[in-house]
């Protein structure tokens, strides 16, 4: 899953509406940004299999350390950790709410990824895999993550203090651009095998999105509100 997991992040916002943007998407893909390290280092392996299923052209051979449901529940837990000691030292009021926020978006993941995997996402390391196989439906599952996204994004923007059209331009191309990335991820890999490249590209696209997420964030907020 791509955007639906940056659809989750967004909703967030409206269980806390302090917690900035970058950071709920950065939660939303923790894990994938964790599973990017450990492609790089060679502790999962990820094989590039064009036709492997009709959308996603990968093989997740081995991912249980990133992506099973009880490691993703330790992933919650240290990065809710993080966020514990980072507002005690910076003197930030509810930081406990924010780092369960946080935390259960973290803990999304696993759940949205078992609606379009096939079955490699483990309930822990060894255990039986899970997995809907949406992805060998891709107009299901394309539809299934935009609404994800649109979804998200409606929470979003009624948890700002925003009044009319404030920034519309921004966030239709915001929508835009995510849409394209989604509608193009099923293509991406196939001109390599190469899991590094892949992996690069994948770890690529995560960075920008989130970067575009804080400036979308940037943009609407009204100093003083």
């Amino acid at each position: 899953m791509l955007i639906g997991h940056l659809g989750v992040g967004l909703a967030a916002k409206k269980l806390d509406s302090r917690i900035p943007l970058w950071l709920l998407l950065v939660a939303a893909v923790f894990v994938d940004l964790i599973n990017c390290l450990f492609l790089f280092t060679g502790v999962e392996t990820v094989r590039v299999a064009p036709g492997f299923t009709k959308w996603v052209p990968l093989e997740l051979v081995s991912i249980p350390y990133s992506h099973s449901l009880a490691m993703q529940a330790l992933w919650a837990l240290v990065f809710s950790a993080g966020v514990i000691i980072t507002t005690q030292r910076n003197k930030i009021q509810h930081g406990t709410k924010i780092a369960v926020v946080l935390g259960a978006v973290v803990s999304a993941h696993y759940f949205c990824d078992v609606l379009v995997h096939v079955p490699d996402m483990a309930l822990w390391p060894g255990s039986v895999k899970l997995g809907l196989g949406l992805w060998n439906y891709p107009i299901i599952s394309n539809t299934i993550e935009i609404s994800i996204f649109l979804g998200g994004l409606f929470l979003y923007l009624t948890a700002l203090d925003r009044k009319g059209s404030d920034g519309i331009g921004l966030i239709i191309a915001f929508v835009v651009i995510h849409i394209s990335l989604q509608l193009v991820s099923g293509f991406i890999p196939p001109y390599t095998t190469n899991v590094a490249v892949v992996t690069a590209n994948l770890l690529f696209t995560f960075l920008f999105l989130i970067a575009l997420g804080w400036l979308l964030e940037r943009k609407l907020h009204k100093p003083g509100k």
